[in-house]
C-alpha cells in the first residue's frame, strides 16, 4: 500500500479530476474542522490556527475546482440561489421564530431584534471595519452568503474579463481591504469576493501537475503560517495575506492528501464521506444549533472530544430527517 509521504509523491501528480469519494471526504473534513473551531482551545496545542487554514478555504477551492464557465447568467443566478441563498433563509427564518419564542416568554424584545439583523445582514463574526463591525452575527452560514457572491462574480470575470486571474486578484485583495478596515457590508459581499483568490487557484488546480519541489513548498508554508501568522476569512483578518494564501493551499492540499487515505478505509471513510455530501445540511443545523444554544441547554461541555460526538450526533439525525420530507428535500436540493 502506498503511503503519502513527500518521497513518494510522483514528479507530476495530478489532482484526480471529476468529483470523487475522495473529494467528498474532503469536504467531511472541511466541516469537521468548522466544528472543532468552534469548541474551547486545547491549552498549548494552536489546533484552531490550524483548521481555520483549511476548514473554510477549501471549501472555495472545490468550489473553483467543480466551477464550469457559463454565459447563461441568469440560469446561473437561479442555480445558485436555490442551492445557496433558500437553505440560508430556511435556517435564519428558524433561528427568528426559536428567538421570538425565547424572547417573548423572557420579555426580552431585544433578541428578536439582533435576530432579525443577524439575518439579513449576514455577518459571520465581528469585524474590524471602521463602518458597522460590530453588527450582531447570524453564525456559520454566512459562508452561503459569501460563496453565493463569489460563484457570481467569478464566472462573470471569467467570461468577461481581459485578464480575468489578475481582475480575480486584484478584486479579492481590495476586497479583503475594505472589509478588515473600512466596512462591513451586508450580505457578505467583502467576504465573498475576498475568496475570489481562493475559488480562482481551485479552478487551476484542475491543470495543476503537482512535485515535490511544490510540495515542499507549501508544506513549508503552511508551517509557516501556522507558525507566524493567523488566517480569519470569516472577518477578511489575515496575518500575512500572501504567506496565508499559500498556507490555506497547503493545508488543503494535506487534507486531500489525508482523504485519500481515509477514502481506503471501510466506515470511517464512509462516514466522512456522507458528512461531505451532506455537508450543507450539517452547516445549516450546526448554525441552528449555536444560535439557538441547543447543546448549551442540553450541558454539553465545549471540550472538542465531547461537544464533537454530541454534534455529530445530533446533526446526522437531521440529516436523516431532512431526507424524508419532499420540503426539506427541495431546500437542500437533495438528489435521489
Amino acid at each position: 500500500m502506498n503511503t503519502f509521504h513527500p518521497n513518494n509523491i510522483k514528479r507530476k501528480q495530478s489532482i484526480p479530476h471529476g468529483r470523487d469519494l475522495t473529494l467528498d471526504v474532503m469536504k467531511g473534513y472541511g466541516m469537521l474542522g468548522v466544528f472543532m473551531a468552534h469548541t474551547e482551545t486545547i491549552p498549548g496545542f494552536p489546533y484552531r490556527k490550524i483548521v481555520l487554514t483549511y476548514c473554510i478555504p477549501i471549501f472555495f477551492f472545490l468550489g473553483g475546482y467543480f466551477y464550469h464557465q457559463t454565459v447563461n447568467y441568469k440560469k446561473k443566478l437561479s442555480k445558485d440561489f436555490t442551492r445557496l441563498i433558500v437553505p440560508y433563509l430556511f435556517t435564519a427564518s428558524i433561528v427568528i421564530v426559536y428567538t421570538f419564542l425565547f424572547s417573548y416568554h423572557f420579555k426580552m424584545p431585544e433578541l428578536l431584534k439582533n435576530a432579525l439583523i443577524a439575518s439579513f445582514w449576514g455577518s459571520g463574526f465581528s469585524h474590524n471595519s471602521y463602518l458597522w463591525g460590530n453588527i450582531q452575527p447570524i453564525g456559520p452560514i454566512w459562508f452561503l452568503l459569501a460563496l453565493f457572491w463569489c460563484r457570481i462574480v467569478y464566472n462573470i470575470i471569467m467570461t468577461k474579463a481581459k485578464y480575468p486571474r489578475i481582475v480575480c486578484l486584484l478584486i479579492a485583495i481590495l476586497s479583503t481591504v475594505l472589509d478588515y478596515y473600512v466596512i462591513n457590508l451586508p450580505f457578505c459581499i467583502l467576504p465573498g469576493l475576498s475568496c475570489l483568490v481562493f475559488y480562482m487557484i481551485g479552478d487551476m488546480c484542475k491543470k495543476l501537475e503537482m512535485s515535490i519541489p511544490l510540495f515542499i513548498v507549501i508544506v513549508a508554508c503552511f508551517i509557516l503560517g501556522v507558525l507566524f501568522s493567523h488566517i480569519s476569512v470569516t472577518n477578511c483578518d489575515y496575518g500575512f495575506y500572501p504567506l496565508d494564501i499559500i498556507c490555506a493551499f497547503g493545508s488543503t492540499y494535506l487534507i486531500y492528501l489525508l482523504s485519500k487515505g481515509t477514502a481506503r478505509v471501510k466506515y470511517i471513510g464512509k462516514f466522512i464521506e456522507w458528512i461531505g455530501v451532506n455537508s450543507l445540511i450539517f452547516l445549516c443545523f450546526h448554525t441552528i444549533d449555536l444560535d439557538c444554544s441547543i447543546s448549551k441547554y442540553c450541558h454539553i461541555p465545549r471540550d472538542w472530544y465531547i461537544l464533537l460526538p454530541f454534534q455529530l450526533c445530533l446533526y446526522s439525525v437531521a440529516v436523516i430527517v431532512c431526507h424524508y420530507f419532499k420540503m426539506t428535500k427541495a431546500i437542500f436540493s437533495i438528489k435521489k
